[in-house]
């Protein structure tokens, strides 16, 4: 990706965090290649972005999102993935979906996320 003049890449989600080893791999010279900024699993709500499964299958580990459906929920997923090493969060709160069982006005509850929660 060097060659091809890619400085800085950014993963905007993913699962298992493959991004950060691979991000923190590149800083620590085991492998060469552009910087990287990297996110953890979508957060998404039902009917939302990732929300793809049926609830008695549940959401696998390996997915690339992760329902959050209140607020305890957001705030507990995002500080296990900044544990976790992440560089930035991914919010996926709507579907985009032709489909006529899903909502494409899915949002959070209130009160608003802040970063100082």
């Amino acid at each position: 990706m060097l060659h091809a003049g890619f400085t800085t890449i950014s993963q905007p989600g993913g699962s298992y965090y493959i991004g950060v080893g691979l991000r923190d791999a590149l800083v620590n010279g085991l492998i060469q290649g552009p910087r990287m900024h990297t996110a953890g699993r979508y957060l998404t709500t039902s009917n939302g972005l990732t929300d793809w499964y049926p609830d008695h299958v549940g959401v696998p580990e390996g997915s690339i999102g992760v329902l959050t459906n209140t607020v305890d929920e957001i705030v507990r997923e995002i500080r296990h993935q900044v544990k976790n090493g992440v560089d930035l969060i991914k919010l996926a709160s709507t579907a985009l979906t032709a489909s006529t069982r899903r909502s494409p006005t899915t949002k959070w509850p209130r009160p608003r996320i802040s970063s100082t929660n």
